[in-house]
């Protein structure tokens, strides 16, 4: 059963990226001020995505560095959440942060992962997202190791 489910809801990211394809480039911000506190590091996370009326847990693993890094996501029988995607940093502040994990750029057809998150405390982020084919991402916790 999970082994379908799984494949379904890799079919349907595959098509849900294939009909609203974006070729928007993510540009990276201009590197912050001195005074920001730095987000490098390397943190693991997890977060649902909801599908067929349910909510899928996903655990991740995100290395930041600057204003680039990747997120390693983990869902076996699913091509587009079973990879390493390059992520860029849009904004990073003392208070939130928002990146961009490109899944298009790692494998053709799938949805970039749109991440916004808000700083709870020195290591632990919490916050949403959504996918460029418009699937959202609930309750994203990334944690600093």
């Amino acid at each position: 059963m999970k082994k379908t489910l799984a494949l379904i809801f890799s079919l349907l990211l595959l098509a849900a990226a294939q009909v609203q394809a974006q070729d928007a480039k993510v540009e990276p911000l201009v590197p912050a001020s001195p005074a920001v506190k730095s987000v490098d590091g390397e943190y693991k996370a997890r977060f649902g995505v909801n599908a067929y009326g349910r909510t899928f847990s996903v655990a991740a693993q995100i290395v930041l560095k600057g204003l680039e890094g990747t997120w390693r996501t983990q869902m076996s029988g699913n091509n587009c959440l079973n990879m390493v995607a390059p992520v860029t940093v849009t904004s990073s502040t003392d208070s939130e942060l928002k990146f961009v994990a490109a899944y298009s750029k790692a494998l053709h057809g799938c949805p970039d992962f749109h991440v916004s998150l808000k700083r709870v405390d020195e290591k632990t982020f919490i916050g949403t997202g959504n996918t460029s084919s418009g699937m959202l991402i609930s309750e994203i916790k990334m944690t600093k190791q």
